[in-house]
């Protein structure tokens, strides 16, 4: 065979394999039979590795206590996670947005109030942005990022402390690394906050807490999902991004953005590295067109006090 002859064509491929045609070649098997077919190759790749960017977002108006399935477009997601944030102007009515039954085709998130009281609150407005599970480092795009799960057994928060987190190693390094996270399952009776610490060293602790509840039950293993992106912007085809970090707490901070605020844009927030022992409950109070203003909120749960101190957050935005 000369040199000119190696190479392969790829035939077709799915989510999972390609099928590779080698150069035409007269194979004789075992019992000296030709056996061409034998020239097909399938080959198992990741297709989680070096994702291009291709998210699915929804800004949605929700009534607190009243869970709403949202269905996913088709064949775009494989394993994919769901980070969802509240908007709300009112700091006194702590609020957080519950993600569960995630799956390739559907997700569902309901407002939940966290100050014990029942009474819906109507026209909340929710910024979700759904992402596929894997690695993510286009040149095209900008955006160096990884989109990861795991399970956590243990409950956090004021009683229990912040030592029941999993700890994962990052894939990539990052020089200003911004972690967005959140709970993907409902399968306690707690609910469930996202928190996080980053080591120099690449190692991510990521857990659920309930804040000050009084007495948290470690009565389900939760799901929690987490994205780690290099802090920047970029955009890719339609899809203009975002990620930025910056410290605030219960008073709030205003954060300068590139990208012009309006309805084609979901911004999701999480704090992380987790200082104030109380739990925060990240809350996004206002938008302009050019700036996003975030309270650290904490829940009443325990006690009416929500004073928190400050932390460091991120945010992770999203315009299509």
């Amino acid at each position: 065979i000369s040199p000119s002859e190696y190479f392969v064509i790829v035939k077709k491929s799915n989510k999972k394999t390609i099928e590779v045609l080698l150069p035409e070649a007269t194979v004789v098997d075992s019992d000296g039979n030709d056996n061409r077919e034998s020239n097909l190759l399938l080959v198992d790749f990741d297709p989680n590795l070096n994702l291009q960017l291709d998210p699915e977002v929804f800004r949605l108006s929700l009534t607190s206590g009243v869970p709403q399935p949202i269905p996913l477009e088709p064949g775009q997601f494989v394993n994919p996670v769901v980070f969802a944030t509240v908007q709300h102007d009112d700091p006194t009515i702590p609020m957080h947005a519950q993600v569960s039954d995630v799956s390739s085709s559907e997700f569902t998130v309901t407002v939940q109030r966290l100050d014990g009281l029942k009474d819906p609150v109507s026209d909340v407005m929710v910024h979700t942005v759904i992402l596929e599970t894997g690695t993510y480092n286009n040149k095209s795009t900008g955006i160096k990022m990884e989109v990861g799960t795991t399970l956590v057994n243990n409950v956090s928060g004021k009683i229990n402390g912040y030592s029941g987190g999993k700890t994962v190693q990052l894939l990539k390094n990052y020089n200003d690394a911004v972690v967005i996270g959140q709970v993907q399952t409902a399968n306690s009776s707690n609910p469930g906050e996202f928190w996080s610490r980053l080591d120099d060293q690449g190692f991510l602790t990521v857990g659920h807490h309930v804040g000050e509840l009084p007495s948290p039950l470690n009565d389900g293993e939760e799901t929690v999902a987490y994205a780690v992106v290099e802090a920047g912007k970029g955009v890719f085809e339609d899809t203009r991004w975002e990620a930025a970090n910056f410290t605030t707490d219960s008073s709030g901070a205003t954060v300068d953005v590139i990208r012009n605020i309006n309805s084609s844009v979901n911004i999701v927030v999480s704090q992380h590295d987790m200082v104030d022992p109380d739990g925060s409950i990240p809350v996004i109070e206002s938008t302009t067109r050019d700036t996003l203003t975030v309270r650290l909120l904490e829940d009443k749960l325990g006690d009416s006090e929500m004073d928190h101190g400050e932390e460091k957050a991120g945010f992770l935005l999203i315009k299509q």
